[in-house]
């Protein structure tokens, strides 16, 4: 959890737990007033379990509402960090495609042309490996290397 959410959860259980006790210190209510024999006033109370209901369902609603806003801030956290975790491999691969680049002396127009440039020196290096296993007879690297560029749309 990040340090937005973790509060966030910590006051859902804060409004479910204030629900119950205030539901449990409401439970009696005053509902008038009486003199005794010595002209002391009383109060008349009963217990009222609509109260109770009342405030624990609001507590729970509540909490509930805090557990959801907790739970759709980890997500937009979660989907930022994997949003980062991709811009970093993105310019990764970019400086390899750039180094590539320079070592053929080859200008770099952009990045789609360097990350072309990357695709393609993957696709050689997967043909060369293609080539160079033993185990493959002819016809089978020969279907192989013609897998690769049919997928890739080489011709």
């Amino acid at each position: 959890m990040n340090r937005i959410a973790g509060p966030l959860f910590i006051i859902g259980w804060f409004c479910i737990a204030s629900g119950i006790i205030l539901g449990i210190v409401n439970l009696d209510q005053v509902v008038g007033y009486e003199e005794n024999y010595l002209g002391e006033t009383e109060e008349i109370t009963e217990t009222s379990w609509v109260s109770f209901v009342n405030f624990v369902v609001a507590g729970v609603i509540t909490g509930c509402i805090m557990f959801g806003f907790a739970e759709i801030v980890n997500l937009l956290d979660r989907g930022n960090k994997l949003k980062e975790e991709s811009n970093r491999i993105m310019q990764k691969s970019t400086s390899i495609a750039i180094n590539e680049s320079n070592k053929t002396k080859q200008p770099v127009e952009n990045g789609i042309t360097s990350l072309n440039r990357a695709k393609e020196l993957s696709i050689e290096q997967e043909l060369k490996e293609v080539d160079n296993d033993k185990s493959l007879s002819h016809g089978m690297k020969e279907a192989m290397k013609a897998s690769i560029k049919r997928r890739e749309g080489i011709e």
